[in-house]
């Protein structure tokens, strides 16, 4: 494999997992009746950023994480 395909196989997995982690966090979102608005509050995000999170438009930072893991009571996996 190639440094272009390395880095365009990089950039697919980096989507995959942004698009698995917003998911997982909409989901436990909503298991808790949370709004979007409340947990951007909660987690010190703002809702555009929030969604921009859930739908997988952007990856969640190790801060970020570590909030909604508390907020969430869940570890951080893998």
């Amino acid at each position: 494999m190639n440094r272009k395909e390395l880095r365009e196989l990089s950039k697919e997995m980096k989507r995959d997992l942004n698009a698995i982690v917003g998911y997982n966090i909409r989901l436990e979102r909503e298991v808790r009746n949370l709004t979007r608005e409340e947990l951007a509050e909660i987690t010190d995000l703002t809702t555009s950023h929030l969604g921009l999170i859930e739908r997988g438009h952007r990856g969640a930072t190790v801060v970020t994480l570590t909030k909604m893991s508390k907020v969430f009571q869940k570890p951080i996996d893998i």
